[in-house]
């Protein structure tokens, strides 16, 4: 499909057909990033909760940092390390890791993500759903500005893929709320009081229950983040949508390849601590480290 014929069809099927204030008749003027703002109307927007919902994920995902995400499950790898090479340091422990990527999991997969679910179902179905705040990139990148709300689009494969991740993260993200409430209440039950009121600031973890934590997280999150890419694949996918403005954040700084990367890297991630996990099942990986560096003796 040439360029142009792919400007007919995106108006056709109602790209310059997104919600509008009036005065926006121009859809890169900045004032018009505020459009989400309107009501719903020309029988778009469904009810006004999941209207409601498109607006809050329309202003989310453009802030998210995609570039800080490629180096979350390697800094965590590095420190979990460290810790293991000196059991007597006091910060960035196994124990504190495990906190981290279990609360991160649960807030951001479990409590985050479910925020899109309706829309997730609703393009699963057919419907324009979640490819309301994240429609398809085209041939050059991100279809517009972000911020705004997108229709026209359902039945594309990223929509479908996209409407798959939001619902394997959620799934995921319950998970860990879920061993987030066990684990509160088993240190409760110990008659001690919670770290942060949620969960226990046990001292004993031992790496394997960070790896296995972290193998499921992050390739879950990286292989169903890189699936919409998948969808747009033909679309000179290495010639402009990788090196254009990404689909998620439709950012300009923040091209396709910048949130594949980030997705990559947690897939790998996820592979890497698959292994560990391999490693440290076995008695002689499994440490229970002092409390402090005095136990040592």
């Amino acid at each position: 499909m040439s360029l142009e014929d792919w400007y007919h069809r995106r108006e056709l099927k109602g790209y310059l057909g997104s919600r509008s204030i009036p005065w926006c008749n121009n859809e890169t003027n900045t004032f018009c990033m505020t459009e989400p703002w309107t009501s719903p109307r020309d029988g778009y927007g469904g009810n006004g909760f999941v209207w409601f919902l498109n607006f809050i994920l329309a202003f989310v995902f453009p802030i998210i940092p995609w570039e800080v995400f490629f180096f979350i499950p390697w800094a965590i790898a590095w420190a979990a390390n460290r810790h293991i090479k000196d059991p007597s340091i006091t910060k960035g422990k196994i124990s504190h890791l495990i906190i981290f990527v279990t609360f991160f999991s649960a807030i951001y997969g479990g409590l985050a993500h479910p925020l899109g679910l309706i829309q997730a179902f609703s393009s699963l179905a057919g419907g324009d759903g979640i490819c309301v705040v994240h429609p398809p990139p085209g041939p050059i990148g991100a279809i517009g500005p972000p911020f705004k709300l997108y229709y026209g689009f359902k039945k594309d494969g990223w929509c479908y893929l996209l409407a798959l991740h939001v619902i394997s993260v959620s799934v995921v993200g319950w998970y860990f709320l879920y061993i987030v409430v066990k684990e509160r209440s088993a240190y409760l039950a110990s008659g001690k009081k919670p770290w942060f009121k949620v969960i226990a600031f046990i001292e004993d973890w031992t790496p394997d229950v960070l790896y296995g934590r972290c193998a499921l997280w992050f390739f879950v999150g990286g292989i169903s983040q890189a699936a919409p890419y998948v969808g747009v694949y033909g679309k000179n996918y290495f010639g402009d949508v990788l090196v254009s403005t990404g689909g998620y954040s439709k950012r300009p700084f923040s091209p396709g390849l910048t949130e594949n990367f980030a997705a990559w890297s947690w897939i790998t991630a996820g592979l890497f601590f698959m292994f560990k996990l391999k490693l440290a099942r076995g008695d002689a990986h499994t440490q229970v480290f002092p409390q402090r560096a005095g136990d040592l003796k």
